[in-house]
């Protein structure tokens, strides 16, 4: 679901373009002179300024290119140019409208539906990057994108926040404050490799306010890592890593000795046609076969174990970093994620491709896990709290009473009182009550019955009276006083 800004933070975001270019045209008259400026420093905002309004309003001759958007924006004969002003709000409000219209009128958001996530960052191009052509680029108009997955997650109401900007981190960050603001908890992702950079510690230290427990770190692009990626581990595992190196070196070396005998004897053999050599090859085939196979399973271990021994060194150096820059007590929960080994189990399992790691050990169900607990279990688990401490807490007192010896043998004692009454009685009451309704339907729907007709006739007459006598505005307000509406 692609959301819109409102009409305010439009108007704002357009006066504050006006604003600057009229500024940066007038050194005289705004509160910046370019001459001042260091020449090294890009701190002129106009070359900006007419980019963005080129890519949203290229339809426009105006902005057809960004040399005549820059030209158009020059035109500003304030700094708060009211025509100006007005020109560029309405052709965003234009554009703004027209997207929703697509949806239905009344609409507050755009929802674009993709059959696989792989197709979101194509189909939602236009809505959070450039976009190509003679399409336009609305990213400018966007406030935030609401992404729902149809998993167990996304189904529990779970979405994730897109904020606009492109590749510009920090656009992006300031769009995204004021909704992490809200956010009850918050996922900080970064790439493995940058994990201890400054980047994802000041983010962390950013959502302190979040309350401990309400932080999750995921380290992503695990299974992107080379043979010649060097590794900070324990002995006994970098033992382990170069003895699956020496095994997956030496038997390369022997099927690509196998490999170039069998190539050798195949050309024998078609040559002469020896049946010799035809047996010779079959059985180097096979040779060549297994140890294609060893050096496949050497190859997966490798790569799995340096997979594994990763994360488990960057989380190790992570947790004591997270803890000084949060001043939390406990350690924050860190969810290392592959990428490729995923994608293969996603699409399924390709013709001869083996991914080194089981879905388990993707991390992808280890990262749902503290998401679903930190997040759905707390909601529910209020939501059990609210109906024991409202609805439970009296089923308890009425089970606590009736559970009572002494309240147990009083109620065997009052429940046998009625019953012999009950016993006895059960005759004179039918009497009762059959003489009680006949009683009834004589001395009082007989009578209503026969002096009803004649009350009516004598009731209308006199309002028909009345109404002739009192028509009017007096009659009418005192019947509209009264709930009353004339026929």
């Amino acid at each position: 679901m692609v959301f819109f800004k409102d009409e305010v933070m439009i108007r704002s975001m357009r006066a504050m373009f006006v604003r600057l270019f009229y500024n940066y045209d007038h050194p005289s008259s705004g509160e910046v002179e370019p001459d001042t400026v260091d020449p090294q420093e890009d701190l002129d905002p106009r070359d900006n300024i007419a980019t963005t309004l080129h890519k949203v309003f290229k339809q426009h001759a105006e902005c057809r290119t960004k040399e005549a958007t820059r030209s158009f924006s020059s035109t500003s004969t304030s700094v708060g140019d009211p025509a100006m002003l007005k020109k560029l709000t309405d052709w965003a409000d234009m554009f703004k409208q027209a997207e929703l219209l697509r949806m239905s009128p009344g609409s507050k958001y755009v929802i674009v539906a993709v059959p696989e996530l792989k197709d979101m960052q194509a189909c939602m191009r236009r809505y959070n990057s450039d976009a190509t052509g003679d399409d336009i680029a609305l990213w400018p108009l966007v406030s935030h994108v609401h992404a729902h997955i149809d998993n167990p997650l996304g189904r529990e109401g779970i979405t994730v926040l897109n904020a606009p900007g492109d590749g510009d981190i920090r656009l992006r960050a300031q769009h995204a404050r004021p909704h992490i603001v809200q956010a009850s908890h918050v996922l900080a992702v970064a790439s493995v490799a940058r994990a201890e950079q400054d980047h994802l510690l000041n983010g962390v230290r950013g959502m302190r306010d979040k309350g401990e427990g309400n932080v999750v770190v995921a380290l992503t692009r695990i299974d992107e890592i080379s043979s010649a990626t060097t590794l900070d581990i324990p002995e006994d595992a970098l033992n382990e890593l170069k003895a699956l190196e020496n095994m997956k070196k030496r038997f390369k070396g022997e099927f690509d000795d196998l490999e170039e005998r069998c190539q050798q004897l195949g050309s024998a053999e078609e040559e002469a046609g020896d049946a010799a050599a035809s047996k010779e090859l079959s059985a180097l085939t096979k040779q060549k076969n297994a140890a294609h196979k060893i050096f496949r399973k050497a190859r997966l271990a490798e790569t799995q174990l340096r997979v594994f021994l990763r994360p488990e060194v960057v989380a190790a150096d992570l947790v004591q970093q997270l803890k000084d820059n949060t001043g939390f007590s406990a350690a924050i929960p860190i969810c290392a994620v592959s990428n490729k080994a995923y994608e293969v189990h996603r699409e399924g399992f390709k013709a001869n491709v083996v991914p080194p790691l089981d879905i388990e050990q993707t991390g992808i169900p280890q990262l749902h896990r503290p998401l679903y607990n930190l997040t759905i279990i707390p909601t529910k688990l209020r939501e059990w709290s609210h109906l024991e401490t409202t609805g439970i807490r009296g089923l308890k007192d009425e089970v606590r009473f009736y559970a009572n010896p002494a309240n147990s043998e009083s109620l065997t004692v009052f429940r046998g009182l009625p019953e012999a009454p009950i016993e006895s009685c059960q005759g004179l009451v039918l009497a009762f009550e059959n003489d009680l309704l006949q009683e009834l339907h004589t001395s009082l729907i007989v009578n209503m019955s026969n002096e009803r007709d004649p009350w009516n006739q004598h009731a209308e007459k006199m309002c028909d009276t009345w109404a002739s006598n009192n028509q009017g505005g007096p009659f009418l307000r005192i019947l509209q006083r009264h709930g009353l509406r004339k026929n």
